[in-house]
């Protein structure tokens, strides 16, 4: 399997882990909020139209998309190079996980993840 197939496939299962976490985690959500329900997409980049925005300080992490199905996508390289290690890594896809969904209910993180911080 070649390197960047390796990474991607590693990039997968760390946002799958992060969801799989998430979905363990028993706190009082709205009714509305089914994690299960999502779909749940990584992209290596943003795509050009999202790039054009000139809003963006910096290149986005990732973006929702309210459906149907709601859907979560995070993006492999930016965040990849954010990150200094698999540490940081997982800890970055966590909180952009939470984050995004966050968003897409309109919710404060800490509604998805009392850990959020």
């Amino acid at each position: 399997m070649p390197l960047s197939s390796l990474a991607e496939q590693n990039f997968e299962d760390t946002v799958l882990r992060a969801l799989e976490r998430l979905e363990r985690i028993t706190v009082p959500r709205p009714a509305e909020v089914d994690l299960a329900a999502l779909a749940i997409a990584v992209d290596d980049l943003p795509p050009p139209s999202m790039l054009a925005d000139e809003t963006f300080e910096q290149m986005p992490l990732g973006q929702f998309l309210v459906g149907p199905p709601p859907r979560v996508v995070i993006f492999r390289r930016p965040v990849e190079l954010r990150s200094a290690n698999a540490g940081e890594l997982t800890s970055l896809v966590r909180a952009v996980l939470t984050e995004l969904i966050a968003d897409l209910f309109g919710l404060p993180p800490e509604a998805i993840d009392p850990d959020y911080a």
